[in-house]
């Protein structure tokens, strides 16, 4: 069972919006990007820990300074063994 659920609403999502004016993607890339995101970490991190897995690789899985977009917004927390 995923530890991710994908929302019919998350386009019209404040952070999504943040994150489409951070990096000047329209908000169903960020969606799009978010779900290759997310569904990499359903798969990887059953606990939602990312033990040595840097900001640099999920931004390789979407855009450069997605990771900081999403990080901004709260939706991704950097640990000192990685990212949560």
């Amino acid at each position: 069972m995923a530890w991710i659920q994908m929302r019919t609403d998350l386009a019209d999502d404040p952070a999504v919006i943040a994150i489409s004016t951070r990096l000047s993607i329209d908000r169903y890339g960020v969606v799009g990007r978010l779900h290759r995101i997310w569904s990499w970490a359903t798969d990887q991190t059953p606990d939602g820990n990312a033990l040595g897995v840097t900001s640099a690789f999920l931004d390789s899985l979407s855009a450069p300074g997605f990771a900081k977009a999403m990080t901004k917004v709260g939706w991704l927390e950097p640990t000192k063994d990685g990212l949560r």
